[in-house]
């Protein structure tokens, strides 16, 4: 009987023992799950990663445009002016010739073609990449690679502009910057985390929540920038850029400010399933499903994306090289004033769309209002004669760039969750390849055409618009006369979607 009591005490030990393993794995479950709800009941969650880098980026990226015309200005002995940046503009000088600007205007475009195509190209490659690993890396590895390839590139900028090196070795900078995937693969990882802590509802909303903290970000720091340069000159401005870049790395790096939403369940069959051929495959994977012709929905909302893109990017890469001149001689400060607004005022256009598409649920109209608002800006800064109208052209256009979290938040609606990595990098590289294109257009045919009607650039940027209009009028003749892909399962997924899932992991 003993040895029976002993033996019932084993067994009962072994079975509180064996219930205390299977609490641990319920417990550990319960602390993933909590994580990804603690991150769902954030209200701020990517967004200080994304208005930092905003701060730090574009203060970067006009800085150098304004060096390189001012180095430019050199070669052609006319850095006098340039010098006292905060008096006058180099078109100012009597000595400076109509051609002689014509000339400066045009290989100051060229340079800024060519280093734009050498961080793009390289950030497909990553964004591609990177973004099908934050998978099995988490969400976290896709903010992070971009915050460092940004650091390098800042530091490179300090070194050439202390140390005067040719202007050549910007395109190393440029090289790291495009490695490290830059904006497209920093959009993909956040907004992939976006779609991790939202329901589809609000998707749309904080989708246009980051885009707008990212606009305003671009802009508030012009003001300033402006007078940093004209007060301490261009280093400056690098070292206030390498700053907000370190902040925003330690913000993405901290576990307990940014909450990692990928569980250990996705990382152990992500890593089962992640191969060379896998990460290739991905973005392809998203076409094969043609139920409620789901392919024919993304490529065309690709399509929109791509023409709307290559109007709103390409006027705004070509307005501030357009102001630098004749008739308009903008300064730094006049360049700082007139970039910051036209990047809040987008920005405050993404949020007033966002609550309206919240409530009232109706993405194809704030297409054509977002579309409509690119030409009406285009057309108005063709126009303009003065500095005062090329702000009002800022006006019309204030809802231009909400097309483009418009159709991440449509595309997202689209597929399930374990896609959402997918579309989210899809986006990303049409983007970034699109904003390429935008500045190949652009800057050619205002190089081609400076000499005789400059404004020809924003006449055809205005036109391309109407391409994409036409595109979102059969997307909404899908959505009337087929099943929406959002009807199909609360997880956005379906039989067909499983067996195309199913193979491909086979």
């Amino acid at each position: 009987m003993e040895t029976n009591g002993t033996l019932k005490e084993a067994i009962n030990g072994t079975s509180l023992h064996l219930g205390s393993c299977g609490g641990d794995k319920d417990e550990k479950k319960a602390i993933i799950s909590t994580d990804r709800e603690r991150a769902s009941s954030r209200w701020i969650t990517v967004e200080p990663i994304l208005l930092l880098i905003a701060l730090a980026r574009k203060a970067m990226v006009i800085t150098r445009l304004q060096y390189l015309k001012h180095r430019i200005g050199e070669e052609h002995h006319y850095s006098s002016i340039i010098a006292n940046l905060s008096v006058s503009s180099l078109c100012n000088d009597d000595n400076y010739t109509d051609t002689l600007e014509d000339e400066i205007q045009q290989q100051t475009a060229v340079w800024s073609l060519y280093l734009y195509a050498m961080s793009t190209f390289p950030a497909l490659f990553t964004t591609i990449v990177v973004g099908a690993i934050s998978n099995l890396a988490g969400r976290k590895v896709a903010m992070m690679v971009p915050c460092i390839g940004y650091i390098l590139q800042c530091v490179l900028f300090l070194i050439i502009a202390y140390a005067h090196l040719p202007l050549w070795t910007f395109f190393i900078a440029e090289l790291l910057q495009g490695i490290s995937g830059g904006v497209a693969l920093l959009f993909a990882g956040a907004h992939a985390y976006i779609a991790d802590t939202t329901e589809k509802r609000q998707r749309t909303l904080r989708i246009a929540v980051t885009e707008g903290v990212y606009f305003f970000g671009n802009g508030a720091i012009q003001i300033s920038n402006g007078y940093l340069i004209a007060r301490f000159g261009y280093e400056s401005s690098y070292w206030f850029s390498l700053v907000l870049l370190v902040l925003a790395f330690v913000y993405a790096l901290s576990p307990h400010l940014l909450i990692e939403t990928v569980d250990e369940e996705t990382k152990m069959r992500t890593k089962q399933t992640t191969t060379v051929r896998t990460i290739v495959c991905t973005a392809c994977d998203l076409f094969k499903v043609t139920e409620g012709r789901r392919n024919m929905k993304l490529i065309a909302a690709g399509m929109v994306l791509l023409f709307a893109l290559i109007s709103v990017s390409g006027c705004q890469s070509v307005v501030v090289l357009y102001g630098l001149a004749k008739p308009f001689c903008w300064t730094p400060i006049d360049v700082g004033f007139y970039t910051a607004v036209s990047l809040i005022l987008p920005g405050v256009g993404s949020l007033v769309g966002g609550q309206f598409v919240y409530h009232f649920n109706n993405d194809y109209w704030m297409m054509h209002i977002s579309l409509i608002s690119a030409m009406a800006m285009c057309f108005t800064t063709a126009l303009a004669k003065t500095t005062p109208v090329l702000y009002s052209g800022l006006v019309v256009g204030a809802m231009s760039s909400f097309i483009a979290p418009l159709i991440r938040g449509l595309m997202s609606k689209m597929v399930g969750e374990h896609e959402q990595v997918s579309v989210f990098t899809y986006a990303g590289c049409v983007g970034n390849t699109v904003k390429f294109i935008a500045k190949v257009m652009a800057f050619s045919i205002y190089a081609g055409t400076v000499h005789t009607l400059p404004t020809l650039t924003f006449y055809v940027l205005g036109f391309i618009v109407i391409i994409p209009i036409c595109i979102t009028c059969c997307l909404q003749c899908l959505k009337n006369n087929l099943t929406d892909y959002d009807e199909l399962g609360e997880d956005g997924t379906s039989d067909k979607l499983e067996l195309v899932q199913t193979e491909h992991l086979k």
